[in-house]
């Protein structure tokens, strides 16, 4: 609706875009998050918004703390070895008053990245190969940070414990809620 995309746009000119707004459409399948493409005039580049699902994420400005330092790190890692940081790498815009994430009046929490062009995000892997490419890209992920040092704000309690990952595994395989446990 023309009232949504005027929220849109009031949302996005909260950050330090480059160019003048053209157009704001919804963006893949969103199950987590609210994702919109924003397009701007020229060269100037183009954007993603995303409305931060604070249920999932309770600390957004934390999350969006941690997203800049791993980002950024990346960011000088990709430089140092001669790639090109705009495709290799995430680039978080700010706000103008140079915060991460911006909350709207209904407290929901917007954040914007500079928007890579030809690229594919997939919700599932439906072949061996697309599944090898993604591990792949974890493990270039993982390398990439082998030497990261900076502290992270955790911002979903439990998330990265393994044993707490492991029980919640074998309580998952004993309940075999979708029957497939025969095909493992």
């Amino acid at each position: 609706s023309n009232n949504m995309k005027e929220a849109l746009k009031k949302i996005a000119e909260q950050f330090a875009l480059e160019g003048a707004i053209t157009s704001i459409d919804s963006l893949g399948e969103g199950f987590i998050n609210d994702t919109f493409i924003v397009r701007t005039q020229g060269d100037a580049p183009d954007y993603i918004l995303q409305r931060k699902n604070k249920e999932i994420f309770p600390d957004v400005p934390a999350m969006m703390e941690n997203i800049r330092k791993v980002t950024e790190h990346i960011r000088r890692q990709v430089i140092a070895e001669g790639g090109d940081p705009m495709r290799e790498a995430m680039t978080v815009v700010p706000t103008h008053d140079g915060k991460l994430c911006y909350e709207d009046e209904a407290g929901e929490f917007w954040a914007v990245t500079v928007f890579i062009a030809d690229t594919i995000a997939y919700n599932k892997a439906d072949s061996p190969e697309l599944a090898r490419k993604g591990g792949e890209g974890i493990g270039k992920f993982q390398a990439q940070l082998a030497d990261f040092t900076e502290p992270l704000a955790e911002t979903i309690k439990g998330f990265h414990n393994i044993r707490h990952r492991f029980v919640q595994w074998d309580e998952a395989i004993a309940r075999d809620a979708a029957g497939r446990c025969r095909e493992l």
